[in-house]
Order: C-alpha cells, then sequence, then structure tokens
C-alpha cells in the first residue's frame, strides 16, 4: 500500500529505502495530506499507516531509530483519527 497496483512507488522515490525517522515523519505526514485533500480515502490512509507499523518499520534493518518512527505512525494514526471524526 506504500505502493499503487503498479508497484510505483507513491511516497518514498525508486530505489529509495527507509533510513530514518525523519523519513518516516515525512512519509506519515504525505499520507496526512492526501487524506485532508481528499486524494485516498480514510481506509486506504489507515491502512498505509497500519502497513508502515506492523510490516515496514519492523523489518526494516537500516532504520536507526524505530521507537521514534512508531511514534510518528501512532500520532498520524490519531490525527487521521481526529480529522475522519471531524468529517462524520
Amino acid at each position: 500500500h506504500l505502493y499503487s497496483m503498479s508497484r510505483k512507488h507513491v511516497y518514498l522515490k525508486d530505489n529509495e529505502h527507509l533510513h530514518s525517522a525523519s523519513q518516516v515523519k515525512r512519509i506519515c505526514d504525505a499520507i496526512l495530506r492526501d487524506y485532508r485533500s481528499g486524494k485516498i480515502s480514510y481506509k486506504t490512509a489507515m491502512d498505509r499507516l497500519v502497513l508502515m507499523e506492523n510490516f515496514v518499520v519492523p523489518r526494516t534493518e537500516a532504520l536507526r531509530s524505530k521507537d521514534l518512527s512508531e511514534s510518528y505512525i501512532e500520532k498520524a494514526k490519531l490525527e487521521l483519527m481526529r480529522m475522519h471524526g471531524l468529517r462524520r
């Protein structure tokens, strides 16, 4: 889900890998921005955040600060839920 159906990278450039918590934060911010602008649905945004939380971050050996990355993802999920509640 960090990829489109064509497997084209959406939030990371081709051949770019997660190396820092700042990249995770940038991706979380981009997901929230896409939801806010109506480009993606709530479900898609949450799916992407959960994918990062459950699959990408724990399995990324090069990621230097997993705790900080997990914190960014959790904050993004809470912000997404807050925004979704405001839309209803």
